[in-house]
């Protein structure tokens, strides 16, 4: 049972390459180490040790490199490869790598020299936040020497941090902890040298307009003598106990890969890859991050990734935890959405709704009849909360049982992109996929009530009618497929205002969640469901779907720049790979075959963020990755879809 992903010196000597593509390793609490195979650090998020706080919504970057240095016949090579403020790269060690591989989640570089091979391999441990760099002498005529000098800081992940003023570095046994928040350890600590690096450069954070330098600080130096064969390591971890134990924890990784795979019945290829990739995500709660390096926890990304995280992984027992802490975390009806700093934010329409989702395929696949008695209260609460009205005029439409959403400059669907509290894509009124998902909650919740031996479901007339409703008012008469939003308006006095209101006709992708939730059919006479697949045609990709027709005026090809120009372009042109999820579930309720979205997806594995699938990509071809190199509800949607396919 083997999952690997394996470049050469032709990679690996290419600078513009192989710092490309990147690497993560998680550590179950929000934590991760992360970096790209040629070892340059590019954005400031890059580093060995990136601790979480509690609520995984703040980070910190602590240990930012480990340079190493060989000695051979009195000779020293550099194999750290740094960019400085200057424009130069120094040292150039990618230009020793022979080899970079990720086998069971594991990352290492091997380095040659002559006759001289060093395998470095970097693995965190689970739920706790620590880190080990291990260093093998794979192949040497003699022993050898390393020099290990660790460059550290402590600040947000978010942020920079400069000199002049030294930190505190205090020495304990074999190693150091650094301003009382982070430590180290490993054979042979000297504290001499310490200094600032002035002028690091992260051309990432250049490229998306943010600042791109910093300085780190060197924290003395690491002596390591090798014999061929022998292997020793550093470790560093948060907090200054010394409670680490004695357990290798490359070796524990490795275990944890094969252990997770033969539990979900993955036995190779890129299901195997993104089965380690949904690991990334779940932490300790339980709970999901939406995407490495930047987000934290969000409840719509959780529910949207949950049958891929959860279900095609076989995590039964985690999900079914997850749903219950959620059932309890409902207030007005609304699930907390995000939290930033420590603020947390009730302003998703959607995630409620993706919830009841959620617990029903649980229900489908483990038959699990008492996770929906205990659950089917806060289904309830949620629904008898948009029947009456919650916030942000989240509420029931009495005249047609659909439901209406929107605030002045609040963006409550997924397409949520702000600018200076401005909503770039407001679809105020009643969104086509909040309305689907509703329509499809109520006929759940019936079922649900069924199976918990109500005779009477309190939603099964209300249903009925927001169905009809549906039916009539969503397809466009003109036969291009369905509304964007009813009911439009973009000022909340316009609400009030009948006349002033009108039906979004832009070609976006929300439509086919109707389709996906078996609204529609073949059959059916109201709206031929294959204009709405043909509708939305210019929108597919080989990597997701396009969130706006590159037809519209307001379509944005590039997803790149600073943050203006990016959030502008977000949900106005960007190719989203979750959406494949949506649009495969549509295909096969018309019972087409199309299985062309999974080669896009699967070549993908291997060109951004390894072994996982980015946030989103650019409209325009070749369609370029671009936001997080891990998120959570694309690599769910392509699991999802690529475990069906086997099974």
């Amino acid at each position: 049972m083997t999952s690997e992903i394996v470049f050469g010196r032709q990679i690996c000597g290419n600078l513009e390459e192989s710092s490309l593509r990147e690497w993560l390793c998680a550590d179950g609490l929000g934590g991760f180490s992360f970096g790209t195979v040629a070892g340059l650090r590019t954005r400031r998020y890059h580093g060995l040790l990136i601790t979480a706080n509690d609520r995984a919504s703040l980070r910190n970057l602590a240990l930012a490199s480990l340079d190493l240095t060989v000695k051979i016949n009195g000779n020293s090579f550099q194999l750290a490869t740094h960019e400085w403020q200057d424009g130069t790269i120094s040292p150039k060690g990618y230009l020793h790598l022979e080899k970079f591989h990720i086998q069971e989640g594991v990352p290492a570089w091997t380095f040659t020299i002559g006759e001289v091979s060093i395998v470095v391999e970097v693995a965190m441990d689970y739920q706790k936040s620590a880190v080990q760099v291990s260093y093998f002498l794979a192949h040497s005529p003699d022993s050898l020497e390393l020099e290990i000098k660790p460059l550290c800081t402590w600040r947000n992940a978010d942020q920079e941090r400069f000199g002049p003023i030294s930190p505190k570095v205090e020495t304990y046994e074999d190693g150091f902890v650094f301003e009382d928040s982070f430590r180290l350890k490993g054979p042979g600590y000297k504290q001499e040298g310490l200094c600032w690096y002035n002028g690091v450069y992260y051309r990432q954070e250049a490229d998306r307009g943010l600042p791109p330098t910093e300085d780190l600080f060197c924290c003395g130096t690491f002596n390591i003598k090798l014999d061929p064969g022998q292997t020793s390591y550093i470790r560093a971890w948060a907090g200054t106990k010394n409670n680490q134990s004695d357990d290798d924890l490359v070796a524990k990784a490795r275990q944890r890969r094969v252990s997770l795979q033969k539990q979900a019945g993955i036995e190779e290829g890129a299901a195997a890859l993104l089965c380690g990739a949904a690991d990334q995500f779940i932490i300790a709660g339980p709970n999901v991050i939406a995407g490495y390096p930047w987000f934290g926890t969000w409840s719509r990304d959780t529910l949207i990734s949950y049958r891929g995280l959860f279900l095609a992984t076989k995590r039964f027992d985690e999900g079914r935890l997850l749903l219950l802490r959620m059932s309890q975390e409902i207030k007005d009806g609304l699930l907390p959405n995000t939290a930033i700093a420590e603020d947390t934010l009730y302003n998703s329409a959607d995630a409620p709704l993706w919830f009841i989702q959620a617990v029903f395929a649980h229900y489908l696949k483990t038959n699990d009849k008492d996770l929906l008695s205990q659950t089917l209260p806060a289904l309830m609460s949620i629904t008898d909360n948009y029947i009456r009205g919650t916030k942000y005029n989240i509420g029931l439409d009495q005249k047609d049982g659909l439901i209406n959403c929107g605030a002045n400059n609040m963006a409550l669907t997924w397409m949520d992109a702000r600018i200076n509290n401005t909503a770039v894509t407001m679809r105020a009124g009643k969104p086509v996929e909040i309305n689907a998902l509703w329509v499809s909650g109520l006929e759940i919740i019936t079922k649900i009530s069924r199976i918990c031996g109500i005779k009477n479901p309190p939603y099964e007339t209300l249903y009925q009618q927001s169905l009809g409703s549906f039916m009539k008012r969503f397809p466009n008469p003109s036969g291009t497929g369905l509304y964007d939003v009813l009911d439009s308006y973009t000022d909340e006095t316009e609400l009030k205002t009948p006349e002033k209101l009108v039906n979004d006709t832009s070609c976006r992708p929300n439509q086919l969640l109707a389709l996906a939730l078996g609204l529609f059919d073949a059959d059916n006479t109201a709206q031929d469901p294959f204009h709405i697949m043909q509708s939305v045609a210019p929108l597919i990709t080989s990597k997701g779907l396009r969130s706006l027709s590159p037809s519209d005026s307001r379509y944005l090809g590039r997803h790149r720049g600073n943050s203006y120009q990016r959030d502008m372009a977000y949900h106005q042109g960007t190719v989203w790979p979750y959406l494949m999820g949506g649009y495969a579930d549509a295909v096969k309720k018309l019972g087409a075959v199309d299985d062309f979205f999974l080669d896009g997806l699967k070549s993908h594995i291997f060109e951004y963020g390894l072994g996982s699938v980015s946030e989103t990509f650019e409209g325009d071809p070749a369609h370029m990755a671009t936001g997080c190199p891990f998120q959570a509800w694309s690599v769910a949607e392509s699991l999802r879809l690529l475990t069906d396919k086997i099974t």
